[in-house]
């Protein structure tokens, strides 16, 4: 009777099936209720535009809103008003690209980001924790038969890793967005690749 620890880990490259995509409205000048109109107009501009596309205010959330002051190298007082607009929801790029077109047709003071991530984290990882678990055991009873023994039970199990267990909620995908064909090549482009691995250390017991 014996112990023996094996490492493994599986791996797998998925495609992001999220996005998050946020849009901050910017002005700058040196009265407050300027710029702070100016963003907020802008940010009621667009609300309107994108309704073509199927997105009502209801699936927009609000995260930075800020008026401040800055202050130039002559030590000139300068104000700068910030919005920032967020929208999750299923990755398309021909929705993505219609927003960008938008924001581009119509000159706004903008900067635009996406983020891609997976729906379904913890689920694909308690697949990657089995398909390793799997390998771990094969090598196990390969070993135990080169020594004329068999495996008899699981003494530890112990995952190596930092990532996080978090489950991400679906997202409903927006829909009813026929206007953009301005970039027919990227509306056809694949999301975001992420590679999400399991490494376990396995006591096995054998006999």
């Amino acid at each position: 009777m014996g112990v023996f620890e094996i490492r493994n880990k599986a791996e797998r490259m998925v495609a992001a099936d999220i996005a998050e995509i946020s849009i901050t409205f910017k002005a700058s000048g040196t009265r407050t209720d300027k710029v702070s109109g100016s963003v907020m107009d802008a940010c009621e501009r667009f609300l309107g535009e994108i309704a073509e596309l199927g997105i009502e205010p209801k699936d927009v959330h609000i995260s930075d809103d800020e008026v401040s002051s800055l202050y130039n190298y002559r030590n000139e007082e300068k104000e700068d008003a910030r919005r920032r607009l967020e929208i999750v929801t299923a990755v398309d790029m021909k929705l993505i690209n219609s927003m960008r077109s938008i924001l581009q047709k119509g000159e706004y003071d903008f900067i635009f980001n996406v983020d891609q991530r997976l729906s379904n984290e913890a689920e694909l990882h308690r697949e990657l924790v089995k398909e390793a678990l799997l390998k771990s055991e094969q090598s196990a009873q390969e070993l135990a038969a080169s020594m004329g023994m068999r495996v008899e039970s699981i003494e530890s199990l112990e995952e190596v890793t930092d990532e996080s267990w978090l489950c991400c909620e679906q997202e409903r995908g927006i829909a009813n967005h026929e206007k953009s064909a301005d970039y027919p090549k990227s509306n056809e482009l694949g999301s975001r690749l992420i590679k999400k691995e399991a490494k376990i250390k396995v006591k096995w017991r054998i006999n």
